[in-house]
């Protein structure tokens, strides 16, 4: 009796699954790889990244955290050719007041790596979003943002290593004379892999 009970369930279980669109089960699949075989979980990324409806997966989960694949959503969307789909969208999530901090940061970082790190009015637009003192979302962008610097930037670097909670110790003035400092930026690959957060969602909001 309890074999035949079980039996709806499982094949409700297994409809479910077969229900999934191509693209949900990529992105299922990146999400389990990421951590334990992160070269597969790349080249499905790759697989996804031109896909509208992969695009619109990585826009529903990425954050400054990592969303809940490490990074790879931030990746799909920094890398993908589809720019109509990706630029407009991503500067209206890093204008919206009504947007988690998390994901109005990340929208600005991808926005400034889609411009091959020469667009600096994005890089100022991180600088305002992470000099406030505010929640670990810029505890972490303040984080990331430092590492766009080279480690003889070290007056932009010391300054953006400030707790969450305190104000950045540098003016938006000085931060934008010294970002554009010959050999100031640290220019990232355009092989570079994704930088995978350590926490991801689990560990974003203590």
């Amino acid at each position: 009796m309890r074999v035949w009970l079980s039996f709806p369930l499982i094949l409700v279980a297994v409809v479910a699954l077969n229900g999934c669109s191509y693209e949900e089960r990529t992105f299922a699949k990146i999400r389990k790889a990421r951590k334990d075989n992160p070269q597969l979980a790349l080249q499905l990324a790759k697989n996804l990244k031109e896909s509208p409806k992969g695009l619109q997966l990585a826009f529903d989960d990425f954050d400054v955290y990592g969303g809940s694949n490490r990074g790879m959503s931030s990746w799909m969307l920094e890398r993908s050719s589809l720019g109509p789909l990706i630029g407009p969208k991503l500067q209206a999530i890093a204008l919206d007041t009504k947007q988690p901090l998390d994901r109005k940061i990340e929208a600005a970082f991808i926005l400034w790596m889609r411009s091959n790190q020469e667009n600096f009015a994005h890089l100022d637009q991180i600088f305002i979003l992470i000099k406030d003192p505010s929640d670990s979302a810029v505890s972490f962008g303040r984080q990331k943002l430092c590492r766009s610097f080279v480690p003889e930037a070290e007056e932009l670097r010391t300054a953006l290593v400030v707790p969450g909670g305190k104000p950045v110790r540098i003016t938006l003035e000085r931060f934008q004379r010294l970002s554009r400092e010959p050999g100031a930026i640290f220019r990232e690959s355009v092989d570079a892999e994704p930088n995978p957060s350590e926490e991801g969602k689990e560990g974003r909001r203590q």
